[in-house]
């Protein structure tokens, strides 16, 4: 029974706590494109060439992107990194 609960912690510690990565602010990749996310579920994305109007929803790790295009969009939420697509951005601390 010890050995369940220590295997248990361990699990617990490794995976984190279970919460929720907070997505809103700024987030930048090494191309400098952005994403900002707001509280609401929208967000913009900024690349060297265009700025779109963009909606997001968020569930298991996973997050989907709308942009105003149509063109959808999903990539893993990590703590410190979201992936989406072949670029990581990280959260800007600005």
């Amino acid at each position: 029974m010890k050995k369940i609960l220590l295997i248990l912690l361990v699990l617990f510690v490794i995976t984190g706590c279970g919460g929720e990565v907070d997505l809103i602010g700024k987030w930048i990749s090494s191309d400098n494109s952005t994403y900002q996310f707001n509280e609401d579920g929208t967000c913009e994305k900024r690349t060297d060439i265009d700025i779109y109007s963009c909606t997001y929803t968020k569930s298991n790790g996973v997050i989907d992107i709308e942009l105003s295009d149509g063109t959808m969009e999903s990539g893993q939420i990590n703590p410190d990194r979201i992936i989406i697509g072949s670029e990581v951005y990280k959260k800007d601390s600005d």
